[in-house]
């Protein structure tokens, strides 16, 4: 090598670490914001999973609801449809007895809420826990 290439060289060199002890600041600026931007990184895929568990969640729990209160409608439709078909063949055979005890079984259908049972299940549903007991 010659002299003046390694003087130049040294200039270089002489010149960074100058420029590096300038902007020593600087550099580690750029390292805290590189650190936080990995922590907002790592918050964010945090957040995202957290969120798609509860979207999954809260889907599980209107499906249960949905298929529940289908459940609680049908079966009242079911035993009204029965009800109602009794009181049919009783006006027909003009069975006094028969009449009084199918428009007594509709009337005790139709009294009772059938969301009140539900708002039970949803707010044992909603504490985690509570036992939920089933009445068969």
């Amino acid at each position: 090598m010659k002299k003046k290439e390694v003087k130049k060289n040294a200039l270089t060199v002489q010149q960074f670490s100058k420029a590096l002890s300038e902007h020593k600041d600087l550099a580690n600026k750029c390292v805290d914001i590189w650190e936080m931007n990995s922590q907002c990184r790592n918050e964010i895929k945090k957040l995202e999973i957290q969120s798609k568990e509860r979207i999954a969640e809260m889907t599980m729990r209107y499906q249960l609801c949905r298929d529940v209160l289908s459940q609680v409608f049908s079966e009242r439709q079911t035993a009204l449809n029965a009800h109602y078909a009794t009181l049919d063949k009783a006006l027909g055979a003009n069975d006094r007895e028969l009449i009084i005890a199918s428009l007594k079984g509709i009337s005790s259908i139709v009294e009772t809420n059938p969301l009140e049972s539900f708002k039970e299940f949803t707010k044992v549903l909603d504490n985690k826990d509570e036992t939920l007991y089933l009445d068969f």
